[in-house]
């Protein structure tokens, strides 16, 4: 089925207005799910030809970027200077699944790119800091279409650092709403 925008909802893509066909001007989105609901894919679309593929839950799927499912995986550093940060992401069958890039300003991570073990832009977080003039303490995960997909608001200490989860948001459309209160620029 194809869209003319999408959103997320609880880590999957939902689209927001049908087409019948591809758009013959401009952007649409295709979002392909199998009968159970297991695997999604969302596709790009100019001017009714396929461009890329933005999102396939069998590289990443956010549904899973939950502390259950993370327990098991090892973090093992491979660059580190002042700006910057790689780090591999091993499952627990020792499997590079992921490679964050972190990326600095002064001592606050300011974005974190995500890639597949193939090297493809999989998400984007960005951290917001009030210290840094930022309208919350938090982050925001992107897709690689800059849609946003999930919102994290923390507290903080003393040191700056996120501490407790004041709040989590994975329903966009409720992030909207929200955020048309608080004027949060994502």
């Amino acid at each position: 089925m194809f869209y003319q925008d999408y959103l997320w909802k609880n880590g999957v893509p939902v689209g927001t207005t049908k087409l019948k066909a591809p758009s013959e001007e401009g952007p649409c989105f295709k979002i392909i799910n199998d009968p159970y609901h297991k695997h999604y894919s969302l596709e790009l679309y100019q001017n009714r030809v396929y461009d890329c593929t933005i999102y396939d839950s069998l590289i990443l799927d956010f549904r899973k970027l939950n502390l259950t499912e993370q327990t098991a995986w090892r973090k093992e550093v491979i660059e580190q200077t002042d700006k910057k940060l790689v780090i591999l992401i091993r499952d627990m069958d020792d499997r590079v699944i992921y490679m964050e890039h972190h990326q600095f300003e002064g001592t606050f991570c300011r974005a974190c790119n995500v890639y597949s073990s193939h090297n493809w832009l999989t998400s984007v977080h960005k951290l917001f800091y009030q210290a840094l003039d930022d309208e919350f303490n938090g982050l925001v995960l992107y897709d690689p279409y800059e849609k946003p997909i999930m919102v994290k608001q923390y507290a903080v200490n003393t040191q700056q650092e996120f501490t407790d989860l004041k709040l989590e948001e994975w329903d966009m459309s409720q992030w909207q709403k929200l955020n048309s209160k608080m004027k949060i620029s994502l």
